[in-house]
């Protein structure tokens, strides 16, 4: 998983670090192929930070968020991979320019 995170940062890419899991024989726990979907549910489960949460609703922490080495991603990494994801999701016309293709404004 911290490979995962660690890559992501790199390339910036769910659908391209989907492949690149896929040519290491990465699975699913359930045996299937690992889809740039599930990539990106990976990067958003807050479980990997020691989170618990369960129907929207927050619990007490699965891992104390002081104790770092227990953790799978830190505090840094997870909120980089989060600007990343953003920033993928925004694409190259940044947050200033929002506005529907073809529009007139």
């Amino acid at each position: 998983m911290r490979w995962i995170f660690a890559r992501f940062l790199e390339i910036g890419s769910c659908t391209e670090l989907a492949r690149e899991v896929g040519a290491r024989s990465i699975r699913t726990p359930r045996g299937n192929r690992i889809d740039k979907k599930y990539v990106y549910r990976m990067l958003s489960n807050r479980a990997y930070i020691g989170e618990a949460v369960h129907k929207g609703g927050e619990h007490d922490a699965i891992i104390d968020r002081e104790t770092s080495e227990l953790r799978i991603v830190d505090d840094e990494r997870w909120t980089a991979a989060k600007a990343r994801q953003t920033a993928v999701a925004l694409g190259p016309q940044g947050p200033d320019d929002l506005s529907p293709a073809g529009s007139l404004t």
